[in-house]
């Protein structure tokens, strides 16, 4: 009777910690904040410069998906049997001792996908230096990124990573980052659906 007890008991605590341990997976999921990545792994330029106002964002290479890819004016084009891939860049904004710099990456093969990009430059000893990458799905109507330099303010619109189909979202994540003195720091975000009309 006693060891009938003993392994009632032992159950029942197995099944009470997979209850805690789902419930807390579903909530952890659910509060996961916005499917933006945000790397903070530095990529340190060997040319010296004096400024970034000295920077050609439009001539230059910039690390994407494990390569460095060579922009010039402004694009990068690749177009093989494997593959098709258009790198773009986007707006650039100079602030402070900083400049944000964005870019629009189309990758195609059996189907296509659409990155946006934002690389966060500081100059350390005479560098330019990648202080901050943001990466989000933008295969989503209404995808992108807008900046205010006076407020300093950064907000990304992006797919959720909800897991609909590829060619049918149902969310997009509107996060806004606040500027915290050398790198941007998340304030807020809201999953919002995506109209169906």
């Amino acid at each position: 009777m006693r060891n009938q007890s003993a392994g009632i008991r032992r159950l029942c605590n197995l099944v009470l910690l997979v209850v805690v341990v789902s419930s807390a997976a579903a909530l952890a999921q659910q509060d996961k904040g916005p499917d933006v990545s945000i790397d903070t792994a530095i990529f340190q330029y060997p040319e010296p410069v004096a400024a970034l106002s000295k920077i050609d964002f439009k001539n230059m290479n910039y690390p994407v998906n494990g390569d460095v890819i060579e922009l010039r004016n402004g694009v990068f084009r690749k177009d093989d049997e494997e593959a098709r891939a258009k790198v773009e860049l986007g707006d650039v904004w100079r602030f402070g001792s900083h400049a944000l710099v964005s870019i629009d990456f189309l990758a195609c093969g059996g189907s296509c996908s659409d990155d946006g990009l934002l690389f966060l430059f500081a100059i350390d000893q005479g560098h330019p230096v990648i202080t901050q990458r943001f990466r989000y799905d933008a295969q989503i109507q209404g995808a992108g990124q807008s900046f205010d330099p006076a407020s300093r303010r950064l907000t990304i619109k992006a797919r959720s990573g909800d897991a609909t189909a590829h060619c049918c979202p149902k969310h997009m994540d509107i996060a806004t980052y606040r500027w915290a003195g050398d790198k941007f720091e998340l304030e807020k975000s809201e999953r919002v659906p995506v109209s169906s009309k």
